[in-house]
């Protein structure tokens, strides 16, 4: 358990790596895109104020970009369902179920009982000390063995 539980930290420590170098690229890029796309629709909008009323060239511009981003869209959004992240851990967790089993056939019962003799469970104290004045206090409280005074 111990060992699937690293194995997930360290793919989400690279994993995380990773898509932070990524994300301040694309961050970058998509500025530079942006600044891009402005000028050249600005440029296209004077082309075609030349050729036609320039309310309908404005039009004409936005209904291409609407376009592009229907289509940017489309793809982003089929290659967002294939995505399928740790897949090392989701078919490790997958096996847990019957490697339990396993352990249970073999005596597991044995071994859990064998640990809590001889590290038996805190009392809870029976005593009672100052009134707490807070949750810190309380849970103070309850894991300091009672000394019998009030």
């Amino acid at each position: 358990m111990r060992q699937e539980l690293e194995l997930a930290k360290a793919e989400l420590r690279q994993g995380a790596s990773i898509a932070g170098k990524a994300a301040g690229m694309l961050g970058g890029a998509a500025v530079d895109a942006f600044l891009l796309v402005l000028f050249l629709s600005y440029a296209l909008l004077r082309l075609l104020s030349a050729a036609m009323d320039p309310g309908w060239a404005a039009v004409l511009v936005a209904a291409l970009w609407g376009l592009i981003a229907v289509a940017l869209y489309a793809a982003g959004r089929s290659r967002m369902r294939e995505l399928r992240p740790m897949p090392q851990t989701a078919e490790s967790v997958k096996q847990m179920p019957s490697a339990l089993r396993a352990l249970h056939r073999i005596g597991a019962e044995h071994v859990m009982s064998t640990d809590t003799e001889q590290n038996p469970p805190r009392q809870r104290p029976t005593g009672r000390s100052a009134a707490p004045t807070g949750a810190a206090d309380r849970c103070h409280q309850a894991a300091m063995p009672s000394t019998g005074r009030s």
